[in-house]
């Protein structure tokens, strides 16, 4: 390739200040990061490419990284506080609490941590004791909690976030259910 090709085929590069101290990546031969001084800003690369080395510490932008709790993983943005968070798993772990894989249990009592106009009917133990039965409850349950559904009410967050807590809670109950062949 001549010259006047390489410069064709590849478009000018804006020059940046050297640094002696900048860390540069020898990805051709053994992966590893070397030191190098005195090093020029632009080194040609024994393939005809143009490598340009920036010390990192040069750059104006600036950011903070901070750790995330779980609950502001599952909703990152969702404005709920971090206090209102522990209070509402609080209250679902001490109404899931004793229940764990117990369907017909949750079901029972799932009105005492659901919000108030759920929508969310009190079903008696009594009448869940067929599988059939359980199943129906489960369903209408999940179309209580299900996000489209939360989201097309115009559900807040806290509201959101209940429901994907206690939607998960049902979700490990019910397999557990099915695992025991109650269907």
């Amino acid at each position: 390739m001549t010259e006047r090709a390489v410069k064709f085929h590849m478009p000018d590069l804006q020059e940046k200040k050297s640094s002696p101290e900048a860390t540069i990546a020898n990805h051709m031969f053994n992966g590893a990061a070397e030191k190098s001084t005195n090093i020029s800003v632009t080194d040609l690369v024994s393939n005809g490419f143009n490598t340009i080395i920036e010390d990192p510490t040069d750059s104006d932008d600036y950011f903070t990284i901070e750790d995330l709790t779980p609950e502001e993983k599952i909703f990152p943005d969702s404005g709920i506080d971090h206090e209102e968070i522990k209070a509402i798993d609080a209250k679902i772990q001490q109404w899931s609490s004793g229940k764990e894989g117990n369907i017909r249990s949750l079901l029972s009592t799932l009105q005492y941590v659901l919000w108030p106009n759920s929508g969310w009917k009190a079903v008696p133990l009594v009448d869940i004791i067929e599988g059939p039965a359980v199943k129906r409850s489960y369903q209408k349950a999940l179309l209580c909690l299900h996000p489209d559904k939360l989201q097309q009410k115009g559900a807040g967050s806290d509201i959101k976030y209940i429901a994907q807590r206690v939607f998960d809670v049902l979700q490990d109950a019910w397999t557990h259910f099915n695992s025991l062949g109650s269907v």
